[in-house]
């Protein structure tokens, strides 16, 4: 190997860690805005307590849903951080998601529905991954939400697990309208000295895109 690679390699491991490290850290919390309605309505989401004056901030006193054209009194507020919501065309029923949970956070909060700021039903992730063993992991925190797609017009919010546990949510109650969990089966069978793969799952509930 030539000396200029191998330093180059020495660089890398000695760099890795520190850089695996780094891309471990959630993102930092910051004010933001949602349009809603086609822009008839804003979610406006300000962190807690924070000395950082932004033009959010400036304008809005509370995080919660105004008209466009008002930024005194809201429609209706909240009182927490979410770094990921959804929300309804009406402006009246809130999906907020939970924090990348950590390394041991299986009981931390994997979604909530809310109608007009008030909260209607919570999940944890322990209620919707059976297996938290299986779970990918990072240094520090733990992957559970594979991919999800929220649908508007139908009010409706379809989620698929790590585990490839998948959920249909009704958005205005917060309900679990469908769901499957993958059976355990042997991956074969030995019939006659022929081998037959088993299945490892059943059909899914309805079948969807992945979102873009």
């Amino acid at each position: 190997m030539k000396r200029s690679s191998l330093c180059f390699t020495i660089l890398i491991i000695i760099l890795l860690p520190a850089v695996l490290a780094h891309a471990d850290e959630p993102v930092p919390v910051a004010d933001y805005i949602v349009e809603v309605g086609g822009g008839r309505y804003v979610f406006v989401m300000l962190v807690g307590e924070s000395d950082v004056v932004s033009e959010i901030r400036a304008k809005y006193k509370k995080s919660g849903l105004y008209e466009a054209d008002e930024t005194e009194n809201a429609l209706w507020t909240v009182d927490w951080y979410a770094f990921e919501v959804d929300i309804s065309p009406d402006a009246k029923h809130l999906v907020r998601w939970g924090p990348w949970p950590s390394i041991d956070g299986y009981d931390e909060l994997a979604l909530e529905f809310y109608e007009n700021g008030g909260l209607l039903r919570s999940y944890r992730v322990s209620d919707l991954v059976a297996a938290p063993q299986k779970l990918p992991r990072t240094v520090s925190h733990l992957a559970w939400r594979a991919e999800s797609e929220f649908d508007a017009e139908k009010g409706e919010l379809y989620l698929r697990t790590e585990n490839d546990e998948d959920y249909l949510f009704d958005v205005t109650t917060g309900d679990i309208i469908e769901k499957r969990q993958p059976t355990t089966a042997p991956p074969c069978l030995l019939i006659g000295g022929i081998v037959v793969l088993g299945p490892v799952g059943v059909p899914l509930i309805r079948k969807r895109s992945k979102p873009s």
